[in-house]
């Protein structure tokens, strides 16, 4: 089953058109990355997607239902770019007001959640820090065991140990099922932890694929340090565009047959060569650069 389905979704403010007829799917239990620029339309996307916004055409389903029946709220897990909860109540009050929209709370995952997180439920929200908002913001989204996660830069106020809570807790509920659709621009994160990727820009879908996929098309990234300096002939025959970083040693990306390549090196007096993935920050910028031209 498709846990997301989008078909033809647009959504325009007067004259400025901020998401341009756009169709995915989702399927049920991807870790699913939704990636662009400032401005590309990610979160009017979601807000159109989850009914928050009124969007100017366009069909939406989640878990299998028309999002104009209201039917997926109680599966679904939610946190916006900025948590919206209310400074004058306790964290715990908070947490007690969220829980009363839920059929029912399994208090003992709850009580997990908040030791994970480490949140203290007798500060006032308006007392707390962005991250330590963003943490009462997260428990809320999960306790009622969503079967559909929504979240739009979840992790950019948190710091490395809550960063890696919370990863820790989307791998172990996505292995049990739960489908994540994570909006983030950090490419990082993406990379390591999404399964698929859609590229928004300028309101319009313009790459949907695997990340494993997307990341082997474009080849490896080589780094090398030599004792003499690559020549013009060397570079011409691999087709390669080497930058020299600060250590002294030069990169490039590589799509080509890898032994013929450290054959070829080798001749260069190698001193090390280390071959890795390309990082998504790069492919994307090529995407990303559509909007400069």
């Amino acid at each position: 089953m498709q846990a997301i389905k989008v078909v033809g979704l647009s959504k325009n403010y007067e004259k400025f058109v901020a998401v341009d007829n756009i169709t995915f799917n989702v399927e049920q239990g991807d870790f699913f990355g939704f990636i662009g620029p400032n401005g590309a339309g990610k979160t009017t996307t979601i807000k159109s997607m989850l009914g928050l916004l009124q969007p100017n055409q366009g069909k939406v389903q989640l878990l299998g239902e028309d999002i104009t029946k209201n039917t997926f709220q109680q599966d679904l897990g939610y946190i916006p770019g900025e948590a919206n909860l209310y400074d004058n109540l306790k964290v715990g009050e908070q947490i007690r007001y969220f829980a009363h929209y839920y059929k029912s709370i399994d208090q003992g995952y709850l009580k997990q959640l908040k030791q994970t997180f480490e949140i203290n439920e007798n500060k006032k929200i308006g007392e707390l820090s962005l991250g330590n908002k963003k943490k009462v913001a997260i428990i809320c989204s999960l306790m009622n065991k969503p079967k559909l996660l929504v979240f739009d830069e979840v992790s950019n106020s948190l710091d490395p140990l809550m960063q890696k809570a919370l990863f820790d807790e989307l791998i172990r509920l996505n292995k049990k099922g739960v489908t994540i659709f994570y909006s983030s621009h950090n490419l990082e994160e993406v990379q390591t932890y999404c399964k698929n990727v859609a590229i928004i820009r300028s309101g319009k879908i313009i790459k949907i694929d695997s990340v494993e996929k997307i990341v082997a098309s474009v080849g490896v990234q080589v780094t090398i340090k030599t004792k003499d300096m690559l020549d013009e002939l060397f570079l011409a025959q691999h087709k390669v565009q080497p930058t020299v970083l600060a250590s002294g040693a030069i990169t490039f990306v590589y799509k080509g047959n890898i032994n013929a390549l450290i054959h070829s090196i080798a001749k260069h007096h190698l001193s090390s060569i280390r071959i890795a993935d390309v990082k998504l920050e790069n492919i994307f910028e090529e995407y990303y650069r559509g909007d400069e031209q």
